[in-house]
């Protein structure tokens, strides 16, 4: 399904993994992300994947970015969800409603590793207030809460807006979380932050949900990234681990379930990249979330108490799956405008 440019890229992200990010993945899941890694994220022009050339971003189309997502996330879903962060969630927003002024200014920040951005939306419950331009109230679980730069949602239907804001917010309690530990979360407070710009200055919680829509197809390659390093730990240790003098993979039960996963996972990952529209995009979500899940809790099984060990590298890819669906979307959400899509206007109403 790969033309030759993509497979390029593709042995291009899993040598700088093998180089850059592997050695680190334990150091990663215990102290964060470190700088020189994401300097060297910089460099390779991966924070910047979906910014245009002009902007100092690497201009990558759809299957490029979900290329470089998928490989990511088989060495370290934290690195993955923080590239994930810097484009879809803040690049991308910005590139689709900022004005030229505000392109100019932040996107190349950001593609560079200059600055750092993040999004605060309703996910987490709390809303946050705008009197005017002035940002007031307290948001809770907000990703990479280090960065330089926020678009924050405030308020409600026609009355809410999109906003980015620099200063005039503080970490007021960090969050300890099942999955991606290598990012911080933490609750923010607002007190009086002033917003840069307004990216949309109504119905702004229906531009938030296009753009988590829009991502799904992001999502559903970092999932299988995860699923595919979960399936290759797992086929590697049947092939070794014996029991009753046999191999794992000797017993039926063991080498059927993992067949039908490998099967399912060509299937998944060969839809992912002919991919067309939001619609499908969102179709393979659904399903690419839930598979991602079963397949981490199937290595886990197949490598017994041995998973359950951070230096098998097996258990990071159970929690993380568990928080890709929480921290990308809202799942009731999701499924109803899906069952809308699929099903049409009347459906999902109770």
């Amino acid at each position: 399904m790969l033309s030759e440019e993509l497979q390029l890229l593709k042995q291009i992200v899993e040598e700088f993994s093998e180089k850059e990010v592997d050695p680190s993945a334990l150091k990663i899941e215990k102290e964060g992300v470190s700088q020189e890694i994401m300097n060297s994220l910089a460099e390779k022009g991966f924070l910047g994947a979906l910014a245009p050339v002009e902007h100092g971003g690497a201009g990558l189309d759809e299957k490029g970015y979900s290329v470089l997502l998928q490989v990511l996330s088989k060495h370290s879903p934290s690195v993955a969800f923080y590239v994930f962060l810097q484009n879809s969630l803040f690049i991308n927003p910005i590139m689709k409603y900022g004005t030229k002024e505000m392109i100019e200014d932040a996107v190349p920040r950001v593609a560079a590793g200059k600055a750092s951005g993040s999004i605060v939306s309703h996910l987490a419950g709390s809303k946050l207030t705008m009197d005017g331009q002035s940002i007031s109230g307290t948001v809770d679980l907000v990703p990479n809460s280090n960065a330089s730069m926020l678009l924050v949602l405030t308020g409600s239907g026609k009355e809410s807006m999109l906003s980015l804001v620099e200063s005039g917010f503080s970490i007021a309690g960090d969050s300890r979380k099942l999955g991606f530990r290598g990012l911080r979360f933490s609750s923010l407070s607002f007190n009086g932050a002033k917003a840069k710009y307004v990216l949309v200055n109504e119905n702004a919680e229906s531009a938030v949900s296009e753009i988590y829509k829009e991502s799904s197809t992001h999502i559903s390659a970092m999932a299988l990234g995860m699923s595919e390093a979960a399936l290759d730990k797992a086929v590697s240790y049947a092939k070794e681990r014996q029991a009753f003098d046999a191999h794992l993979v000797e017993f039926q039960p063991i080498a059927f379930t993992l067949a039908k996963l490998l099967a399912e996972f060509n299937i998944y990952e060969n839809y992912l990249y002919s991919i067309t529209s939001v619609k499908e995009g969102m179709m393979l979500k659904a399903l690419s979330l839930e598979f991602s899940r079963n397949v981490s809790r199937a290595s886990l099984q197949v490598h017994g108490g041995y998973g359950y060990i951070e230096d098998s590298g097996i258990e990071r890819f159970y929690r993380d799956t568990m928080a890709l669906e929480l921290l990308t979307g809202d799942h009731t959400a999701d499924m109803t405008s899906l069952s809308r899509e699929l099903l049409g206007n009347e459906s999902a109403r109770y």
